[in-house]
């Protein structure tokens, strides 16, 4: 439904349900029109409210697998003590630092880390594979620790790594429904998330895959000027209220037509109350009433 065929049947609802009373003035039809251009949303929010819209998101965790599954944890290494990385295949690396540290592996140009109190990131090409060793010159924190079977040209390229993976789903999201991880069959519903903030969802970043994340959504918007062929958003059994809630709505507050917005807005109650319990919709019919 566009939002001109539903401003034009609200309008006939108007009509209709005033037919043994006063008729609209050509004035204020045009008035009852600007009206529903300021209305419409509302009218869709409500709706979404009863007959929620679903929403999808499609996100991949760690394109890159670390080779080292859960050894990226924090890791410590002092003076004489070096910190050993290693895996099978590993052709690239990805750690950060705290503290004043060399880092080297077979065939790597070495790297160097200054103690400058926070975490620096280091990234190594391994033509030769590890292992990658961490040699403090005092004592170091090592954490994010990744190695990858993938190689790269330049060391710069090397994806950092962080136990968690932030999936931030889009602005219309309201509620989650549940997170599917795909796999070889139907999906499995996955529960190891965290929220952070509105929509922020982190995942453990070694749990690799591909994730749908299925929400509530908000409808989308329909601002006051926009084109009449516009379609409006709500779910397919809501359809048929919208011009009926935008009729009530309309009239809701005006002294002079009280009556017809109590007849509409009883209407829709009773046509919303029928959907929602998802009972066989009646035969629609205009009732003339009195304002």
């Amino acid at each position: 439904m566009t939002k001109n065929e539903a401003k034009e049947t609200a309008l006939r609802w108007i009509d209709e349900a005033t037919v043994n009373g006063r008729q609209a003035e050509p004035e204020e039809l045009a008035d009852y029109r600007d009206r529903m251009d300021y209305l419409l949303d509302g009218v869709q929010a409500a709706l979404a409210a009863a007959f929620p819209l679903d929403g999808c998101f499609a996100a991949t965790i760690c394109p890159v697998p670390n080779l080292l599954g859960g050894a990226h944890e924090l890791r410590a290494a002092a003076p004489g003590e070096p910190l050993v990385l290693n895996a099978a295949g590993a052709r690239s690396a990805y750690l950060e630092i705290s503290g004043a540290a060399g880092v080297s592996a077979p065939g790597a140009a070495a790297e160097q880390t200054a103690a400058t109190g926070g975490f620096e990131p280091v990234r190594l090409r391994l033509p030769q594979g590890g292992p990658v060793t961490v040699r403090g010159r005092g004592q170091v924190l090592v954490r994010h620790a990744a190695l990858y079977a993938a190689e790269f040209d330049r060391a710069a390229e090397i994806p950092a790594f962080a136990p968690e993976t932030a999936v931030t789903l889009p602005e219309d999201f309201c509620t989650l429904r549940q997170i599917i991880q795909i796999g070889g069959g139907p999906g499995t519903v996955w529960s190891n998330y965290r929220q952070e903030g509105a929509r922020t969802f982190r995942l453990p970043s070694a749990s690799a895959g591909e994730y749908r994340f299925w929400y509530v959504r908000r409808p989308r918007s329909v601002p006051h000027d926009a084109p009449g062929d516009t379609e409006l958003d709500c779910a397919p059994q809501a359809e048929s209220l919208i011009p009926l809630k935008l009729a009530a709505d309309t009239l809701m507050g005006t002294p002079d037509r009280a009556g017809t917005a109590y007849y509409l807005e009883n209407c829709y109650s009773t046509r919303l109350q029928m959907l929602r319990s998802e009972q066989t919709e009646a035969p629609v019919r205009i009732e003339p009433v009195y304002r």
